[in-house]
């Protein structure tokens, strides 16, 4: 994996951790609804994740499931959106309502712990097989 890679995913990673830090501060009360704060800056992460898997030269597993993740982050909040928007006009619409409190944080918690056990797999099954190599060149 790149040095540029693991920095974005590090970023990511920290972003995550300031959505889920900040509602649990005072900060956090006056940070507006939760359809304005956090669910633009997901979506972006969700975004910043489906391009990394397009662009990273890794194993299929993995990509999978930081695609996955990806899409969950953009749904997640989407769907409030659309709640939002079609609550107007549908007061019992329960489809989106679904898919916020239950699909997309399953999803997301399922693909980011996936994607994490992929990617620190393939991370150390590649430090050991470099010096094997390694070792191997050097004795020729």
């Amino acid at each position: 994996m790149s040095a540029v890679f693991i920095k974005v995913c590090w970023a990511i990673l920290a972003g995550l951790i300031l959505l889920l830090i900040v509602p649990l501060t005072p900060f956090g009360a006056h940070s507006g609804r939760f359809e304005l704060f956090p669910g633009i800056p997901l979506i972006v992460f969700g975004i910043a994740l489906a391009i990394l898997a397009a662009m990273l030269h890794a194993n299929v597993v993995l990509k999978i499931f930081l695609i996955a993740a990806g899409a969950s982050a953009i749904g997640w909040p989407s769907s409030l959106f659309l709640h939002s928007f079609l609550f107007q006009y549908f007061p019992t619409e329960p489809v989106t309502y679904v898919l916020f409190f239950y699909v997309f944080p399953l999803t997301f918690a399922i693909s980011t712990i996936g994607s994490l056990i992929a990617g620190l797999l393939l991370f150390f099954l590649r430090k050991l097989r470099k010096p094997a190599n390694s070792n191997q060149t050097a004795r020729r």
